[in-house]
């Protein structure tokens, strides 16, 4: 019927006239769908609660992966240009973001030296979207204002930007995690991605063979293979930041008395600083380091008993370490793993580390041995240590963290070592225990 009437009307209004009609009404026609689909996209675009983002991206730069359940929650991928990333919102980041801090320093590096890998040593951002379309060189983004946007990643959009913004020329690329139709579980996806857990600086140290002369230093040791180096190794006792804090009270930094190294008590991390920042000043200590874990945990051992013989705080008759504060006891003791032994008094570190660290008054830093065995030389004058502790424990307060901090403490127990040592000579470095077994 169509085909007769359209022969029809051809024949009735001649074919020039006709003609234009049909050009004049096709033309009203794609005006009209056009008015609409812009009406259509200005109402998407601008209304109260959506928000349309468009922007370029090459095509191998951008991967999609459906839904495994077909529910429409698919993700894309794209690396983006940072000259191309666009504003996106930072409404659903449980987070604020700060442009100075750890993290922001960490992202700010990796942003101005390495650049070219950015996109793969970086986490990169995830924003949820309403929809997410890729348009041939164009990816758009539908997105509901005040649920979506930036959910991870805030940190290193913000400085992108901030770069950007003062006219900065950057060349590199930061990747996109672009999760559709999530907004059931929006609160679930912003909670998740902010808690992952950074590595520590220990674990990244080993992963660089940091440790490597630390493990040959100690292969032949009973406790060698009880050392944790990486985080989450729970089950093992030791932890290498324990082992470099002892390190540190011997580290030849420290060897004048009037500069003690009271962050072997303070800070692990500082500790850890000072051992990436310089580790082969830590390496030389590789012939010794057996013996000042060993001297620790006989330290400790031997602490009780001295402090009893000595009368305690009072400094007379029989004093029941139990009811010192400062001292815990353990009636199923506990292991010090360095001698293989067990005590039932567990001391404070405030005591103990000053006394340690006065022990580097024996060495002989020039070849790194021992002027005399640390071991004999405590038990010979251990009753002067723990009175000198125990007077400036009264001083402090009986407070253990402003001993610990106190380095008039640690200068005075170090240079009661250093006065002995000079007036009645110094032993041969045959004396020296490394190799030796401690007897307890």
């Amino acid at each position: 019927m169509g085909y007769v009437n359209f022969w029809a009307a051809k024949a009735l209004f001649g074919p020039k006239l006709f003609t234009a009609s049909l050009l004049l009404h096709f033309a009203l026609f794609v005006s009209f769908v056009d008015k609409l689909r812009l009406a259509k996209l200005r109402c998407f675009a601008y209304t109260a609660t959506m928000k349309l983002i468009e922007f370029n991206i090459a095509t191998q730069n951008i991967a999609e992966l459906k839904d495994p359940y077909g529910q429409g929650q698919d993700v894309v991928y794209a690396n983006v240009a940072f000259k191309d990333l666009p504003d996106l919102p930072l409404d659903p980041n449980p987070r604020a973001q700060k442009s100075h801090g750890r993290v922001a320093r960490a992202i700010e590096s990796g942003l101005l030296e390495h650049g070219s890998v950015f996109h793969l040593l970086n986490r990169g951002i995830t924003v949820t979207a309403k929809e997410a379309c890729i348009d041939g060189q164009n990816l758009k983004l539908e997105l509901e204002k005040g649920r979506n946007g930036i959910i991870d990643g805030g940190h290193s959009f913000a400085i992108i930007k901030s770069y950007l913004e003062a006219g900065a020329a950057m060349e590199g690329f930061v990747r996109l995690e672009i999760l559709k139709q999530v907004r059931n579980i929006s609160i679930d996806l912003a909670k998740a991605r902010n808690t992952s857990a950074q590595v520590h600086e220990e674990s990244l140290a080993n992963l660089q063979g940091h440790f490597d002369w630390i493990k040959t230093a100690l292969k032949d040791e009973p406790f060698a293979h009880q050392i944790a180096y990486r985080e989450n190794e729970d089950l093992l006792p030791i932890d290498i930041r324990d082992i470099l804090g002892l390190a540190t009270l011997f580290h030849p930094d420290y060897q004048a008395p009037e500069n003690p190294p009271i962050i072997g008590y303070s800070s692990k991390q500082k500790c850890l600083a000072l051992f990436e920042s310089g580790p082969d000043k830590f390496k030389v200590l590789a012939p010794i380091l057996p013996t000042i874990l060993k001297l620790y945990d006989y330290i400790h051992l031997k602490f009780p008993q001295v402090y009893e013989s000595i009368g305690g705080f009072s400094g007379r008759g029989k004093t029941k370490l139990a009811k010192v504060t400062e001292v815990k006891k353990k009636d199923k003791g506990f292991s010090l793993y360095f001698i293989g032994e067990k005590a039932f008094y567990r001391f404070p570190q405030g005591w103990l580390l000053p006394v340690v660290a006065a022990f580097r008054g024996l060495i002989d830093y020039s070849t790194m041995t021992w002027r005399q065995d640390p071991f004999v030389y405590w038990d010979t004058h251990a009753a002067e240590f723990v009175n000198a502790t125990l007077s400036a424990a009264r001083n402090t307060g009986r407070s253990v963290n402003a001993l610990g901090k106190d380095s008039t403490h640690w200068i005075s127990l170090h240079q009661s070592i250093l006065l002995k040592t000079s007036s009645n000579g110094s032993s041969s470095a045959q004396n020296s225990p490394d190799n030796a077994t401690v007897a307890a």
